[in-house]
C-alpha cells in the first residue's frame, strides 16, 4: 500500500534529520511527499512533511528556505483552523526572523502565535510567547514594551512553576531594567536568577541558566566598556548599541 510506504519514507527522514543527515532526510521527507501527492486526499500529511522540511532547513541554518517551508505548512493548518499547529509553525516563523535581525516581522508572528496559545488556554506556550516578544523589543531599544511583556510572561511562568520560562524571564527584566537605567531593578533579577540557579538540581536547567548568566555578565561588561569610551573621548557621543544574544524558544 502506498500510503503505507509514504509513512514509511516519513520516519526514514525522521530519522536522518536526528542523525543530522539532512541530505537524506530532505530526500526521503520528498519521497513521501510524491507518492502522497499521486495517491491523492493526504494534504493534513503534506502539511506535516512541509512542516518537517523546515526543521530541516532551519538545522541546517538555511532560514530563508525554512520560512518557505514554514509558510506552504502554514497555509494549510490555516485553511483547516488547525490551531495547535498553526501556533506551533507561527511560533518557530517568529524565532527565525529574530535570528535574520527581521524584528518587526518575529513580533508579528510570534503575537500570532500567542493568540492561538492563548485560544487553547497553554499556559507554558503564552508565557514563552511574551518572553520572546518582551526579547524582540528590548533588541529593538523598546525597552518600556520589553519590560511589560516579559512580566506578564514571568507571571504566567511562576504560575506553571516553569523554572528555565522563570529564568528567561529574568534575564530579559535585567536587560531591559538595565538599558533604561533602572540599575536597582535590574541588580533585583539577576539576584533573582542567581537565586533561583541554587534551588534548582535538574542539570540542563542549571547549563540553560548558567548561559543566560554569561550573557547578562556578558552585556553588563560592554555597557561598562561603552560608558569608559564614554568618558574618555567625549567629543564621540554616537554609541553603538550592544547586541544582544538570541534567545528564543522554538518547537521542532
Amino acid at each position: 500500500e502506498k500510503g503505507g510506504v509514504a509513512t514509511t519514507e516519513s520516519n526514514i527522514g525522521n530519522v536522518y534529520r536526528d542523525m543530522r543527515n539532512y541530505t537524506n532526510a530532505i530526500k526521503h521527507f520528498n519521497t513521501s511527499q510524491a507518492i502522497l501527492k499521486e495517491v491523492g486526499g493526504n494534504d493534513g500529511r503534506i502539511a506535516t512533511l512541509k512542516s518537517g522540511l523546515g526543521a530541516v532547513y532551519y538545522d541546517m541554518n538555511n532560514l530563508l528556505k525554512s520560512i518557505e517551508y514554514y509558510e506552504l505548512a502554514l497555509v494549510y493548518y490555516k485553511s483547516n483552523n488547525e490551531i495547535d499547529n498553526i501556533a506551533t509553525v507561527e511560533n518557530n516563523i517568529g524565532s527565525i526572523y529574530n535570528e535574520l535581525e527581521r524584528y518587526p516581522e518575529a513580533i508579528e508572528n510570534y503575537k500570532n502565535a500567542l493568540a492561538m496559545f492563548s485560544a487553547l488556554r497553554d499556559s507554558t506556550s503564552i508565557s514563552m510567547c511574551l518572553a520572546n516578544i518582551g526579547n524582540v523589543y528590548n533588541v529593538m531599544g523598546d525597552y518600556k514594551q520589553g519590560v511589560a511583556y516579559s512580566l506578564d510572561g514571568l507571571k504566567i511562568a511562576k504560575r506553571v512553576n516553569d523554572k528555565s520560562l522563570i529564568a528567561a524571564c529574568y534575564v530579559f527584566l535585567a536587560e531591559g531594567y538595565q538599558n533604561s537605567g533602572d540599575y536597582k531593578r535590574a541588580f533585583d533579577f539577576q539576584t533573582a536568577l542567581l537565586n533561583l540557579k541554587d534551588t534548582i538540581y535538574d542539570s540542563q536547567t542549571n547549563q540553560n541558566i548558567a548561559e543566560m548568566q554569561t550573557r547578562f555578565d556578558t552585556d553588563k561588561k560592554e555597557k561598562e566598556n561603552q560608558i569608559l569610551k564614554q568618558q574618555n573621548d567625549l567629543q564621540n557621543l554616537s554609541i553603538n548599541r550592544q547586541k544582544i544574544i538570541n534567545f528564543s524558544f522554538t518547537f521542532g
